[in-house]
């Protein structure tokens, strides 16, 4: 630190540093200054100012110091000549050296740990303290180190160290050794101590005795050799299924068994000395290891699975004898189990238009072999059966198309099924008949009439309307009117129509409207026609009504004719899904129209004139049409 007293301007300092008399050199640390006021006046400063430089970054050597102390008038301190401070210091490491005890003999410590020293011989300038390092690492407890034994590591190296601010300086390494015989490494290797007959070297009278002598313990070891005869096992591993068994490795070696079987399969080994030692059974992923001559596996439910098909279970034997050649035993797995079906689309979706061409894909994996039967849902159709892996079935779709189709496989072992939904878009329209003549439902003054007009089309209505002719009022929103849309076998369904406590404004013509959002929709019109209640014995065919033609036909098959007044009436049977669609929907009918189909149906037609109901569509104001379709069985 260099002091003035009494200065104005406050004063600069610059400090200089030389090595073991060498070339000087500036400091290029920047001083620490303190400038207070002397007092008085005029006003002068006390101006000290320090430096410090760390020791280490001296390093060992006699190192003089020169500081000049000047009042700062200008800004080019060589043009001042300043008052000079001067000091000397020498600096040097510590020196380090160890001692251990017990001693080495020969290099070599003989006892199983020895301690040693690390001391300081010399203290230096500043003074350092001694530690131990083992590759970088402070070891031990500052001075002192406990050395041990490590068989893993016959060598470790250490060094004793001087260390002070001045930094770290090796004064000595210990490489410790220790001398030793490991009895346990102490082996006959000139003659073998066992005899494998398989070898044909059945010389029982090997005997040997094996020395090993430690030159620094002067101590010896000694080993006898004992002879063992070995002989492996005569046969294969047998292994056991209930109450089969296998050996050997063989193509017929073959087990059936159902998926999700429970029980065990058992590998033993008979015979040869010693008994083998480890005997290892793996099916598939499952592993058990015997430390003896058996080993098992359990199954249970959820591990004998499909997976397991074709696996095959080894089961393998060691022994000690090194020649047991016929140590393997394979057993294949048969699992039997139900088909797992595959059904597919292509193109893949589920909605289409008429005339689209579509691919059914049908598959199943099974053991044995499934058969595939392709079906629409709730009909007796098989549009496909055969004994295959895939069937594939190509359809130009139609309305009647739409439906379930079911992909089913069966074997032995079960039947299982996926089933998809198809959808051909078509408008609706009745069902069984095309061109049906407008009918005519009878109704009681104040009773309540339904019936039902089975449809088919795709998709289901989204809207329903029912309007009088005379003022096309929706009556839907109307409490004594009802239609609703009864879903039935696809794409068949059925409208219900329901008109509660009837009154004189109700006998007149109506339409129904039927839309899907295909097409124009489905019109379909009727006319309520008033009669008396049954129960009066009233005639609801009174001859003084006017003329009528009663035609009546008894219809089997598919299409019949009816031949009204030179009109041709063609009536056609869809008859794949009716009967179930039959047996599905209960229809309430009074009086008027039921469009279920059988087998077999009666279709009785008439032709008459009524005054005063309009015109329906035949010639003359006064003409209407009486249909009634009633089933047979």
């Amino acid at each position: 630190m260099l002091d003035l007293i009494k200065v104005y301007p406050r004063a600069k300092c610059r400090f200089y540093r030389e090595k073991d008399g060498g070339n000087s050199v500036e400091i290029p640390t920047n001083p620490v200054y303190s400038h207070p006021e002397t007092g008085g006046t005029p006003v002068y400063y006390r101006s000290q100012c320090s430096v410090t430089v760390p020791v280490q970054e001296l390093g060992e050597g006699t190192h003089s110091f020169t500081g000049y102390i000047y009042p700062g008038v200008t800004g080019d301190p060589a043009k001042v000549t300043g008052t000079p401070a001067d000091k000397s210091v020498t600096l040097s490491f510590s020196q380090a050296s160890h001692s251990c005890r017990p001693q080495a003999v020969q290099g070599y410590f003989l006892e199983e740990s020895t301690t040693c020293t690390c001391r300081l011989s010399s203290d230096g300038h500043p003074r350092g303290t001694a530690q131990w390092y083992k590759g970088g690492q402070q070891v031990g407890s500052r001075e002192t180190l406990l050395v041990t034994r490590d068989r893993s590591n016959p060598e470790q190296i250490y060094t004793c160290e001087a260390v002070s601010d001045l930094g770290r300086r090796v004064g000595s390494m210990l490489s410790a050794k220790f001398a030793f015989i490991d009895t346990d490494s102490v082996e006959v290797e000139s003659t073998p101590d066992t005899i494998n007959l398989c070898d044909n070297r059945n010389n029982n009278q090997a005997q040997v005795t094996c020395r090993v002598i430690n030159p620094v313990l002067n101590t010896r070891q000694d080993k006898d050799t004992h002879i063992i005869f070995r002989k492996p096992p005569p046969a294969p591993p047998q292994m056991t299924v209930g109450s089969e068994s296998y050996q050997g490795v063989s193509p017929s070696n073959i087990v059936t068994l159902t998926e999700g079987y429970s029980g065990y399969i058992k590998c033993r080994v008979e015979g040869g000395y010693p008994a083998t030692h480890a005997t290892k059974l793996k099916c598939g992923q499952l592993v058990d290891t015997g430390a003896g001559h058996t080993a098992a596996l359990s199954f249970t439910a959820d591990q004998l699975t499909r997976e397991m098909n074709g696996a095959v279970c080894t089961c393998t034997s060691q022994h000690d004898s090194g020649c047991y050649s016929n140590r393997k035993t394979q057993l294949t797995l048969n699992v039997l189990y139900a088909p797992e079906i595959t059904f597919t689309l292509a193109p893949a979706q589920t909605t289409f238009s008429k005339g689209d061409k579509l691919e059914l894909k049908c598959s199943g994996q099974g053991n044995p072999d499934p058969t595939l039967t392709l079906t629409l849902k709730e009909t007796t159709d098989n549009l496909t059966n055969v004994a295959t892996t895939e069937l594939i079935h190509t359809l130009s779709l139609g309305c009647m198309d739409t439906g379930v189709y079911v992909c089913s496989g069966q074997n032995s072992q079960g039947t299982n099924r996926t089933e998809i939904f198809i959808g051909v878009r078509c408008l609706q329209q009745l069902n069984p008949l095309y061109n049906y003549p407008k009918p005519q439902v009878d109704a009681v003054l104040g009773d309540t009439v339904k019936f039902g007009i089975e449809i088919y089309g795709f998709p289901e209505p989204s809207t329903l309307t029912l309007e009088r002719t005379d003022d096309e009022i929706n009556l839907i929103s109307s409490p004594r009117h009802s239609v609703e849309y009864t879903v039935g076998v696809a794409p068949f369904g059925v409208v219900n129509v329901t008109i509660s406590d009837v009154v004189d404004a109700d006998y007149t013509n109506y339409i129904l409207t039927v839309d899907n959002g295909v097409g124009n929709g489905l019109i379909y019109t009727f006319y309520l026609n008033e009669v008396k209640s049954p129960h009066l014995g009233s005639n609801l065919h009174d001859d003084s009504e006017g003329e009528q033609l009663n035609i009546t036909a008894i219809i089997s098959g598919v299409v019949a004719v009816l031949i009204i007044a030179g009109f041709i009436v063609s009536i056609i049977f869809l008859s794949r899904k009716n009967r179930l669609l039959k047996e599905r929907l209960s229809l309430n009918q009074k009086g008027g129209v039921m469009l279920a189909s059988r087998d077999t149906i009666s279709v009785s037609t008439s032709l008459s004139s009524r005054p005063g109901h309009g015109d329906l569509g035949l010639s003359g104001p006064e003409s209407y049409i009486q249909s009634t379709v009633t089933s047979c069985y």
